[in-house]
């Protein structure tokens, strides 16, 4: 099956400078993707914001982690951490709709790194989604539009590493959407 992300149009409108942290209308040569909307009503009632965490549906608690990422009542939904398991399929759960609520949450965060699931698969509506992730990536939010008509609802995003303390790394050749645990001194 091919994944969602594959079919998406890709193409460069948006520039980031890494010296200025500062995201501007021009081409940076890095493809962006357009993930929200991406052309294929996976699921009804779901446009792809999975619940790390409580099941609850709560935006304020979407919010928090597009700002600052899961805490840990969040992670011990999943025994203290979320990982894709040996299987190579890790199950989470879906959340209803795409909020116009986290609007301003993404565009506080326009130009800064974050990671994301990518789902091989999706079965259910709504709040009984689930999606089946294979990998999490790296992505930098480059436009926010989640007003106005369906149209003209967008989030754009591209290839980013992410450098974060709390990852546990594996094995694997750099990639530019990279995932890359923090240097830690062990002696």
């Amino acid at each position: 099956m091919e994944q969602p992300h594959q079919q998406r149009s890709r193409q460069c409108n948006y520039s980031y400078n890494a010296t200025t942290k500062a995201v501007s209308s021009g081409t940076d040569g890095i493809k962006e993707v357009t993930l929200y909307p991406d052309g294929t009503n996976t699921t009804a009632g779901n446009r792809g914001t999975v619940d790390i965490g409580s099941s609850n549906n709560s935006t304020a608690d979407l919010s928090r982690q597009i700002r600052y990422g899961p805490n840990e009542a969040d992670l011990a939904y999943f025994g203290g951490k979320v990982q894709i398991p040996a299987s190579g399929l890790l199950a989470l759960n879906g959340d209803t709709g795409l909020s116009a609520g986290i609007k301003d949450d993404l565009a506080a965060i326009i130009g800064q790194p974050r990671a994301i699931p990518i789902f091989r698969s999706v079965s259910g509506p709504g709040n009984n989604a689930t999606y089946q992730i294979c990998k999490f990536v790296g992505i930098r939010i480059l436009f926010v539009q989640l007003t106005g008509s369906p149209s003209q609802k967008k989030v754009v995003v591209q290839p980013a590493p992410v450098f974060d303390g709390t990852i546990i790394s594996s094995a694997g050749a750099m990639q530019p959407d990279s995932i890359i645990a923090s240097l830690k001194l062990i002696r």
